[in-house]
């Protein structure tokens, strides 16, 4: 069964429809209602003898599946409409087929001087070794038990916490697979130590399997981006195998912030997820090696992406390869049971092939997803009256 451009099924042409509606179904408001991006959580620290703040997102279909999802974990979390906001922006923006959807969490600072620094203004040993174990002993296993993780940790480090994030990639380099940092030498007294910490830490070691991104404005204190030409010697001799890694210095954006890097960062550390374009697909088996492949690099079991399963199915029945674009759709509603655009097609297929049963089933489960779409609901109708 194949289907000619022009008179492509009415449950194709629903893509641009669905695409946007594919995660979570529609929910009314209420007047006066806030707006929720994420959720706070608390977290008694006996490392740091004070409570913390957590703020948390989850990808848009989390319930629905039972994927695990990597985790960026953002220092200076507390500003939500900057740093948390921002991130949950660019993760959005990317993460429909450039990037795996992923955890937010972001941490809110009560003395960011004395838990990012490792030394005060006088010299004196600062708090960073305290914060990392909190980090690493109570923070890390309170999301982990907490949320359905994968195995992959990325720490956003702005201001301060860059310097932070530079520390702990040569204190505990596995605590995280990738950094992404502004520049790390805003403040005077851990500049050479920091140089020399990277130097000593990369001498001698043979690979690294860790992403770093380092990021800095043109219009910055002067003497801080001094060192990053620093750092990129240093780095530039010295990097072991495995270990991909980028410094850059650009314009400056005219934002009172500095940036994170964040999507530079992600795009760059997933420059592989997206699934080559002019690659044929003859079968689900052809997509599924590719991610098999992707999760061997990432180092944790990397989902094939709904709208890539969608794009392809259509791809599959217009040429038609109907059976394999089933067995393609039928593995995307397994995967994500919240794809309106699975079931809808399913439920297009089954219709197109005379199959009312099976077709009204699939137009039910468009309706379990989202119980006010009209169109399914017609269709049930439609296809109730068609019955023999």
């Amino acid at each position: 069964m194949s289907f000619p451009t022009r008179h492509r099924p009415v449950w194709i042409v629903m893509l641009a429809l669905l695409a946007a509606t594919t995660a979570l179904p529609a929910v009314a408001q209420e007047d006066n209602e806030d707006i929720v991006i994420g959720q706070y959580r608390k977290i008694h620290s006996r490392i740091l003898d004070e409570d913390r703040t957590l703020l948390v997102n989850l990808p848009r279909g989390y319930e629905a599946t039972a994927i695990g999802y990597p985790v960026i974990y953002i220092l200076y979390g507390g500003q939500v409409r900057n740093y948390f906001a921002e991130a949950l922006h660019i993760t959005t923006l990317l993460g429909s087929t450039r990037m795996p959807p992923v955890i937010l969490a972001g941490v809110v600072n009560t003395d960011r001087y004395r838990d990012y620094l490792p030394f005060d203004r006088e010299g004196n040993p600062a708090g960073a070794d305290r914060f990392l174990r909190f980090l690493v002993e109570e923070l890390m296993p309170f999301v982990e038990a907490n949320y359905r993780t994968a195995d992959f940790r990325i720490l956003v480090g702005p201001q301060a916490g860059a310097t932070f994030g530079l520390y702990t990639l040569t204190e505990r380099p596995e605590t995280f697979e990738a950094y992404i940092l502004n520049n790390p030498f805003r403040y005077l007294v851990q500049r050479d130590y920091l140089i020399e910490k990277v130097r000593t830490f990369l001498a001698g070691k043979e690979a690294l399997d860790v992403f770093l991104y380092v990021i800095a404005e043109d219009s910055d204190f002067p003497e801080a981006l001094a060192y990053m030409p620093r750092l990129e010697e240093v780095v530039s001799a010295e990097a072991p195998a495995e270990f991909e890694w980028k410094l850059e210095v650009v314009e400056e954006n005219g934002d009172f912030l500095a940036p994170t890097g964040l999507r530079e960062g992600l795009t760059l550390l997933f420059s592989a997820y997206e699934f080559p374009a002019g690659v044929g697909v003859a079968s689900l088996a052809d997509i599924e090696a590719y991610y098999a492949e992707l999760s061997e690099r990432y180092g944790y079991e990397v989902a094939v992406p709904d709208m890539l399963l969608t794009m392809q199915s259509d791809n599959l029945a217009e040429n038609g390869s109907v059976d394999e674009a089933i067995e393609m759709l039928e593995y995307l509603v397994a995967l994500y049971p919240h794809s309106l655009n699975g079931w809808w097609r399913l439920a297009g297929i089954y219709r197109e092939r005379g199959e009312i049963e099976r077709a009204l089933h699939y137009y039910r489960k468009c309706l379990e997803v989202d119980p006010d779409m009209v169109y399914a609901q017609q269709m049930i109708e439609q296809l109730e009256r068609e019955r023999p």
